[in-house]
Formats: structure tokens, C-alpha cells, sequence
């Protein structure tokens, strides 16, 4: 009967162990997910792979697809007596950090003089870097500095001979230029902002490298979305 009775409950724990073992081996954990797959034999295999996670902000809402992006552009425009001038240089950037931020866009300014009758079309690219040096400083956190490459085509056109179907082009220039200032935002987070720019290109020093513009400086103005 002792013997039995041992028999019994050694029976009992073996077999409820595997049931057990087995039925841990069904769960699927937060961080898993089963992916069953037939061999050739029509045998079913079964193979546990990490289960990709959302990232989240703070409150433990997932981020956007496009955080961290934003897009915008600086504006131009004047017009009075015989000239007219309008300038739009759109570009797409990345928040690195905190601190900086890069950037690539275009550039294309159009400019007519009504008496001469001579326009002038600039167009190209440029890469960009933006730093905020003051991020713990609550009065200067909006203030960045700004390093830019570019590279544009100045094409003078005739727009007289152009009229009669000739080639009006009087002239075609392109120029690099290296543009570096601080500038100003309303934000630098999520949502809409406007920018003002004051940059100097410091290659309009060197007597060896043309340039497209006639003083060094250069002021702008634009607006930007943060996603």
C-alpha cells in the first residue's frame, strides 16, 4: 500500500510538471510573438522572435512617424519703382539632439528690372547645420547659430530678345558660398515657427572665388513646422 501510494503521487507530479512545462511553453510574452511556419513534411514548427515595440514620448504615447522632422522654408520679396524681387529657398531638416540640428534644401530667387528689361533667375542647393549653444539659458535658448554650404547658377536673361524667340541669355555664373550668422526662433519644438537670419558669406573675401551677390551680408526671414 506505502509503495502505491508513492507510485501514485510521483506519477501525479511528473505528469503534472510536463502539462505545466508545456503550457509555459504556449505563452506568448509582451516582448515575443510566434511565428509558425510548415516544413516540407507538412510538419508545423514553431519559432519565438522579438515583438518590435512602439517607441514612446514621456506620457507613453508612440511618437509619430516623422519625429524629430521639420520643414519650412525663408521668404523674399520687394518690389518698388522698376524692380521686383522675390526669393523662396524651401528645406527639409532632422533634430540630432537638443542641441543641433541639420538640414537640406533649395534656393531660387527671381528678379526683374522693368526699364532694362533684364531678369535675373538664381537657382541651386545648400546643406545646413543649426546649434543652439544656450538651451539651459532661458533668455537666450531661441538664439542659434547657423553654418550653410551653397552652391547657385546666376542666369542674366535679355527678356527683349527673348520676346522675338532668340536666346535672351546675356550672362551665366555659378558661384559657392559659405554662409555663417546667428539667427532667431519663435520654437524650436513641435509645431509652427518663424525665423530671422543675419549670415555673412565668407568667401566673398577671396578675390579667387566668385560670387553671385554684391555685399556679403545677407538677411532673412522664414517660417518652419516642427512635427
Amino acid at each position: 500500500m506505502k509503495y502505491t501510494v508513492i507510485l501514485s503521487l510521483f506519477c501525479f507530479l511528473l505528469f503534472g510538471s510536463q502539462n505545466g512545462f508545456a503550457q509555459g511553453n504556449d505563452e506568448v510574452y509582451d516582448d515575443e510573438v510566434i511565428d509558425e511556419r510548415v516544413d516540407n513534411n507538412n510538419n508545423k514548427t514553431t519559432k519565438k522572435r522579438p515583438r518590435k515595440t512602439p517607441k514612446v514620448d514621456e506620457n507613453g504615447k508612440p511618437l509619430p512617424p516623422l519625429q524629430n522632422f521639420f520643414v519650412g522654408t525663408d521668404l523674399g520679396i520687394f518690389f518698388g519703382g522698376r524692380t521686383f524681387f522675390v526669393g523662396l529657398s524651401p528645406y527639409i531638416g532632422y533634430r540630432l539632439a537638443n542641441i543641433i540640428s541639420l538640414g537640406v534644401g533649395g534656393v531660387y530667387e527671381y528678379a526683374f528690372d522693368s526699364y532694362s528689361k533684364l531678369s535675373n533667375n538664381v537657382f541651386g542647393g545648400r546643406v545646413f547645420a543649426r546649434i543652439r549653444p544656450f538651451t539651459q539659458v532661458r533668455t537666450l535658448k531661441s538664439i542659434y547659430a547657423h553654418v550653410e554650404a551653397e552652391y547657385a547658377t546666376s542666369r542674366i536673361v535679355d527678356n527683349r530678345n527673348s520676346n522675338n524667340g532668340q536666346n535672351g541669355i546675356l550672362q551665366q555664373v555659378s558661384a559657392p558660398a559659405l554662409n555663417v550668422g546667428l539667427g532667431y526662433t519663435t520654437q524650436f519644438e513641435k509645431g509652427f515657427g518663424f525665423t530671422t537670419e543675419i549670415l555673412v558669406n565668407v568667401l566673398y573675401f577671396n578675390p579667387n572665388i566668385p560670387t553671385l551677390s554684391n555685399a556679403p551680408w545677407e538677411y532673412r526671414i522664414g517660417f518652419y513646422y516642427g512635427f
